[in-house]
């Protein structure tokens, strides 16, 4: 079960960076299971690619997303934090492949007052992360990688969703 501050979640930023298509495959997974266990919140999906964000609303999956791309480089960082400070959000939860820290992209949303900022690494990062997560220990496909972080802090899994972990 979520904790209480999880479950009176309204406006939620999912960040990912996207690197390609696997992204988008694991991330439909991680929709599914939020979109029931919370399906009042108004979720976000920021992409962050090697040269822009891309901002998607998201209704139903990922089929249906309403996209937008913000015209924001890496040297701008201030006008990207700004951005998403505007826009009012309760939580976020970062999405990292495996290895790759969740760090800078939670300090973003830490400095933009986002509350709660869920993330999964083997680093320490003080308190970047609201809700930090170990990595499963197992080797698992990106889709897994990411409802374990989801699973960690409360979601409920379908039983299709429990097989991707493995």
């Amino acid at each position: 079960m979520l904790p209480e501050s999880w479950q009176t979640v309204e406006q939620l930023l999912l960040l990912c960076a996207s690197t390609g298509q696997s992204e988008l495959v694991a991330l439909d997974a991680v929709l599914q299971v939020i979109q029931q266990s919370l399906p009042a919140t108004c979720i976000t999906l920021l992409l962050i690619e090697p040269s822009t964000y891309r901002y998607a609303t998201v209704s139903t999956n990922l089929n249906d997303w309403i996209q937008q791309t913000i015209a924001i480089s890496y040297d701008r960082d201030m006008t990207f934090i700004e951005h998403i400070q505007g826009q009012s959000y309760d939580a976020a939860i970062v999405f990292t492949a495996p290895g790759q820290s969740p760090y800078a992209l939670a300090y973003y949303c830490y400095l933009a007052g986002i509350p709660l900022r869920l993330g999964q690494s083997q680093e320490f990062g003080g308190g970047v992360l609201s809700h930090a997560v170990q990595p499963p220990i197992a080797a698992t496909t990106l889709t897994g990688y990411y409802l374990h972080l989801l699973k960690s802090i409360g979601f409920s899994l379908a039983e299709s969703a429990m097989i991707a972990i493995g």
